[in-house]
């Protein structure tokens, strides 16, 4: 087990709910100066009750950083009245165990990424007397950090013309986007052949469920003329593997499909696509912004405040992206759109590279360079 370190004032405390900015951040924590201490609070499991354990476990643990695994409760839009009861019973559950993890390892301060797991964990910190600093990624606060707010010390926004409050705690830092991703590797980790336009759809770090019931019914279609680079999250994985194996051994090879691709295949892929096919969550809009990608956005219809709706539409309205609600939108709709978007890809290209040449690279070294500000002497 994590012993603390004898000097705390370098040991800070990573938590939240949003994966690759936080990632972003401890990167750039490691580059600046290995011999901070880090401890990291998450989720094990991908969903509540899952046995799967998550991507964040995953890369965190390898890592080397130490993984504390918190569970708790959360008040989520749609729930059925049982699974809420359960959720919401797990609350003080979450308190107590962020208390004992706070109170063992004493971090000098807590960097929070928002949402629900980290709100247990920066209320106790509060309590305790250990500073919290929590990033937003959209335009409004989500409901967690509009209450860790109140009593962090910094809050970073996301947008210049976003979060608007007359107060000094609330600094513009941009959205982290990892390193890696401006550094793409000659060859990904698994054969490609570039004869065909890539098309590369994603769900994020999870997948997406309902992104990939529109996607599974074109595959064979699609493969005739694109190479199909599919992330699907572990939930439909198999599916995947089950229609790629549907495909005329001539097609097979054009079917690449995965329950997640890595930081380095994901680098490659976006300088190497024509087109990326996804949801509209900040990190995938901002790595999509960052890399000169053309995009089609179906954003999450339920997600809090519209929020991926009003991501997409800033990439829209800069004319390297389109986007599609969800609820009108069928496979066939889809692929018109794909195809569309793959034959007239120079002109959306274009627009792209401008977007590219305007976007903040530094978001990860403004929120690493103000924290040491609190925790490390001058």
């Amino acid at each position: 087990m994590l012993k603390p370190p004898n000097d705390n004032r370098r040991f800070v405390c990573i938590t939240g709910g949003h994966l690759s900015p936080a990632l972003c951040v401890l990167e750039k924590i490691e580059e600046r100066d290995p011999k901070w201490n880090v401890v990291w609070i998450g989720r094990m499991t991908a969903l509540e009750g899952d046995s799967q354990e998550s991507e964040e476990y995953r890369i965190v643990t390898q890592k080397g950083i130490p993984f504390l695994p918190l569970v708790t409760g959360r008040i989520s839009r749609g729930a059925g009245i049982g699974t809420l009861a359960l959720s919401v019973f797990q609350i003080p559950n979450g308190f107590f165990r962020a208390y004992q993890y706070l109170v063992r390892y004493r971090p000098s301060l807590v960097i929070s990424f928002g949402g629900y797991i980290a709100f247990p964990v920066a209320i106790m910190a509060y309590l305790l007397g250990i500073p919290v600093v929590t990033h937003e990624q959209t335009d409004e606060l989500g409901l967690a950090n509009r209450i860790i707010s109140f009593f962090a010390t910094r809050v970073y926004t996301s947008s210049p013309g976003g979060i608007r409050r007359n107060s000094e705690k609330f600094l513009y830092t941009g959205i982290p986007v990892r390193r890696l991703i401006y550094t793409p590797p000659q060859q990904p980790s698994f054969p490609c052949e570039l004869d065909t336009p890539i098309v590369y759809v994603t769900g994020g770090s999870t997948g997406a469920t309902s992104l990939n019931a529109l996607v599974f019914p074109l595959v064979h279609e699609m493969t005739k003329s694109f190479t199909l680079i599919h992330q699907t999250g572990r939930g439909d994985y198999g599916r995947g593997i089950r229609v790629k194996k549907s495909l005329p051994a001539a097609l097979r090879n054009r079917y690449l499909v995965s329950a997640y691709f890595s930081e380095s295949d994901v680098s490659w892929i976006y300088k190497h696509a024509a087109l990326v096919v996804g949801r509209s969550g900040a990190s995938t809009v901002a790595e999509v912004a960052a890399t000169g990608t053309v995009a089609l956005f179906i954003p999450l219809p339920w997600s809090a405040g519209d929020e991926q709706e009003k991501n997409a539409m800033r990439l829209v309205d800069g004319g390297s992206a389109k986007r599609l609600f969800q609820h009108d939108t069928t496979s066939e709709i889809l692929l018109k759109e794909i195809s569309h978007m793959v034959t007239n890809n120079k002109a959306y290209r274009e627009k792209a590279r401008v977007v590219a040449s305007i976007f903040d690279r530094q978001g990860a070294e403004h929120i690493v360079k103000d924290i040491e500000t609190m925790i490390v002497p001058s």
